[in-house]
């Protein structure tokens, strides 16, 4: 099975119209309030780990900046699990964001189809 047809209708929910842009990791939580109110964090961290480990999610952690790079996979897994990454951001604290790769883009076209 392909990592386009293993994802999830979240997965999906999540990956369609997040593109070409950063968002917080925060918009995730908002994005699952209206959409699966009942899931706990952990769940939605299992969910942003998986998009993670299959490369469609690049995650950053630390203060907003162009010139950042992506954490690697694995830094990004424990940022994942940090509190503080999922916060709004407040003036001069380290924040938790992501951004959807290009595979992203693909396979969320491609279930559309």
């Amino acid at each position: 099975m392909s990592n386009v047809e293993s994802l999830s209708e979240d997965e999906r929910s999540l990956l369609c119209g997040h593109d070409d842009d950063f968002y917080g990791l925060w918009e995730v939580d908002w994005h699952f309030n209206g959409r699966r109110p009942e899931w706990s964090r952990e769940e939605r961290i299992t969910l942003v780990s998986s998009l993670v480990r299959r490369g469609f999610f690049e995650v950053f952690f630390g203060p907003l900046q162009t010139e950042q790079l992506p954490l690697e996979v694995d830094a990004a897994l424990e940022a994942l699990t940090n509190p503080s990454a999922w916060m709004p951001p407040l003036e001069g604290q380290a924040i938790g964001y992501y951004v959807t790769t290009s595979a992203a883009s693909i396979a969320a076209q491609r279930q559309s189809l």
